[in-house]
């Protein structure tokens, strides 16, 4: 019976091995790989990106000209929007296929791809009818937006726009700010010089659009004097413009854009900060030659911040791996005790880092078991060599961030 059991285990296993295989193996798989490769390399990405701006200059060019319809030139501009909605549609396909599914579908970039290309298809499809209905019409303005997919195919771009995107709703409650002033203003404006100016002044409404000329463009042309009919000084008038320079002009709008820099760097470090912390991951994963401690020294490093709480914590962890209390380890302990230390990353030391680990085995007895000295002075050695690894990467981390800093 044992031996049965025994037989169907092992046939479970060699099952799911198969599995395993045919699943890594599968063609379409590695064709979605090649794809993938392909279709994120720099040179389809370039070329993806001269055809958007491409698209860009012929819907400038259209705007310029304003072509009649049934000329060459309509003709012409008509055929370039169809040939460059067909790369785009291809250009959505390939995305698709090639980050099926779950990475396509949670990128926002390509749901606005997506959207872009669906306006598209409906414009080409009504400019081209009969037909045409003037309802749609204006979707062939949206063309202009294909620009904007320039920035889901630089990394660069990328981050401008989502260091933006970020700094948008902060923003916005400086507007609202800037808004309430601007409404006080309107308001005194209208009640103070309703009768001089009507046609400036006369309602609410007047006088948002006549500041807002003041504020925006600089634009003073009204009817209000700074002299009276006797050459005197209107101190009314005076008063107000001075005090409405002071709050919208110097205060008012200066908080807006310290809070768009401020979040926009805010957001910039950050970025930065994923980036440098994704790349440190990288590098530890990569890192073959380490021993496959780092999970415990890390956590190490966080619970003990003194010599002698290092010391001791060494100590505690022989003792936890010595679940025989026979005062040496072998590699059997070390392999099953790290697994169930608690830390973030389930430790798995392997006969190879156990070779790395022991120095060969001459940290070992010659019964291959190590003793509480030869731990310690094994743990030291495993402690120095992580800091002195991350004191190197980080500094090679901050070395590439000279040459990666963002320009405004």
């Amino acid at each position: 019976m044992v031996g049965e059991d025994i037989a169907v285990w092992c046939s479970k296993i060699d099952e799911a091995r198969n599995f395993r295989i045919a699943h890594r193996d599968n063609y379409y798989r590695k064709l979605r790989r090649d794809c993938r490769r392909v279709y994120d390399g720099p040179v389809t990405q370039g070329v993806i990106a001269v055809i958007i701006i491409s698209s860009f200059i012929t819907v400038c060019i259209e705007a310029q000209e304003q072509p009649q319809e049934g000329t060459d030139l309509a003709r012409l501009i008509l055929n370039l929007d169809a040939v460059f909605t067909t790369i785009f549609i291809l250009d959505l396909c390939a995305n698709f296929y090639a980050h099926y599914f779950k990475a396509f579908a949670y990128n926002p970039w390509n749901i606005f791809d997506c959207v872009i290309v669906f306006v598209s298809v409906v414009s080409l499809l009504n400019a081209s009818s009969a037909n045409p209905y003037e309802g749609l019409e204006i979707l062939s303005n949206a063309r202009a937006f294909r620009i904007f997919r320039l920035a889901g195919k630089f990394s660069q771009l990328k981050k401008i726009v989502g260091a933006i995107g970020t700094s948008v709703i902060p923003m916005a409650n400086g507007f609202l700010i800037a808004l309430i002033f601007g409404s006080i203003f309107c308001v005194l404006g209208t009640g103070f010089f309703k009768d001089m100016d009507p046609d400036n002044f006369g309602t609410f409404a007047r006088t948002f659009y006549t500041l807002w000329l003041a504020m925006a463009f600089g634009i003073w042309d009204n009817q209000l004097s700074f002299q009276d009919e006797n050459s005197r000084i209107n101190f009314g008038v005076v008063l107000y413009l001075v005090v409405f320079v002071i709050f919208m002009l110097w205060i008012s709008l200066q908080v807006v854009l310290a809070i768009l820099l401020e979040n926009f760097v805010s957001a910039q470090q950050e970025e930065q900060a994923r980036e440098a912390k994704a790349q440190l991951d990288t590098i530890s994963r990569a890192n073959k030659t380490t021993g496959g401690l780092d999970p415990l020294l890390g956590e190490m490093f966080r619970c003990f911040d003194t010599t002698e709480n290092m010391v001791k914590g060494v100590t505690r962890i022989f003792l936890f791996l010595d679940t025989g209390e026979n005062g040496y380890l072998a590699y059997s302990d070390v392999y099953q005790g790290c697994k169930k230390l608690n830390t973030q990353t389930m430790v798995r030391v392997s006969d190879f880092d156990w070779d790395i680990l022991t120095h060969d085995v001459t940290l070992l007895d010659e019964d291959e078991r190590m003793s509480l000295p030869n731990f310690h002075r094994m743990m030291r050695h495993q402690l120095t060599a992580y800091v002195q690894r991350h004191v190197s990467e980080v500094q090679s981390l901050n070395e590439d961030a000279i040459d990666k800093h963002w320009t405004f």
